[in-house]
């Protein structure tokens, strides 16, 4: 089985690699991004995927300087960031 890889970023700049072989469930992603789940995929790389938190500005959530500064786009909250096939 092919592994695939994941980078779990919190709004506090900490980051925690993930490798598995099977995609993500609904409930593992609403855990990572703390609620409601987003995909993003206007990525630099089409082969990658962001997915946050839906109602982060909503919710106020922080921002996460570090993906911001990446991205050249506003994000907040924690996000994670992970190869098209983990995101099903």
């Amino acid at each position: 089985m092919k592994e695939f890889t994941a980078y779990h970023i919190r709004a506090t700049g900490e980051e925690t690699t993930i490798r598995r072989t099977d995609p993500f469930t609904l409930e593992e992603l609403q855990h990572y991004v703390g609620g409601y789940v987003e995909g993003v995929f206007s990525m630099p790389d089409p082969d990658w995927v962001m997915v946050i938190n839906e109602e982060g500005y909503r919710l106020g959530l922080p921002p996460n300087r570090r993906i911001t500064g990446q991205l050249n786009q506003r994000v907040v909250g924690d996000v994670l960031i992970m190869q098209k096939e983990l995101y099903d």
